[in-house]
């Protein structure tokens, strides 16, 4: 069975913003590469290559797809499902996505793509200080969240990073967080 997935992603290039389109296939499941970007097309990396990458399984793996990255940014898909962590809103009884778990679902995306790239080696990393946190909107479940992960600074024990996360091309989150190495 095939499908067809359109995604539009933004990439600031000094003064110029870029706007390229991904098209995802399930047939046509051939990364490549363009400037030292890995831009997948098809499946993107695939929840083996993702969990290869980092220790987390299911209910707690919260990235889905890795659509491309580079050394500066990495951009990741994730639908959360109604098993998925998911609170109701006191006020108008509406299910939500905890804010927790977006920031979680966007510092996991920028460790699959760390890792991946091998800017950081083979040891395990941990999310240990959220700097910043914002949250603009709610995530209902069944949505698919884009997130948008910059690499700020890599080092060999710890890696800075910050992500913003939109649904239905709304911004809905935006955090700045470290990761470090556990010994």
């Amino acid at each position: 069975m095939s499908y067809i997935q359109h995604i539009q992603a933004r990439k600031v290039v000094g003064f110029k913003t870029l706007t390229f389109d991904i098209i995802e296939d399930a047939e046509a499941a051939t990364p490549f590469t363009a400037n030292n970007v890995i831009i997948t097309s098809g499946g993107g990396w695939t929840m083996d290559t993702i969990k290869a990458l980092i220790p987390h399984r299911d209910p707690f793996l919260l990235v889905d797809k890795i659509v491309s990255a580079d050394a500066d940014e990495i951009i990741g898909l994730k639908t959360f499902e109604d098993s998925y962590f998911v609170f109701s809103d006191s006020l108008s009884e509406r299910k939500l996505v905890s804010r927790v778990i977006l920031i979680e679902s966007m510092a996991q995306c920028g460790g699959v793509g760390a890792k991946r790239l091998r800017l950081v080696n083979e040891d395990l990393f941990a999310l240990a200080k959220i700097e910043t946190a914002r949250f603009h909107d709610d995530v209902e479940p069944g949505k698919v969240v884009t997130m948008v992960i910059k690499n700020l600074k890599v080092r060999n024990k710890g890696i800075k990073q910050s992500g913003t996360a939109y649904c239905n091309g709304n911004l809905v989150a935006e955090a700045t967080w470290w990761c470090v190495k556990l010994k």
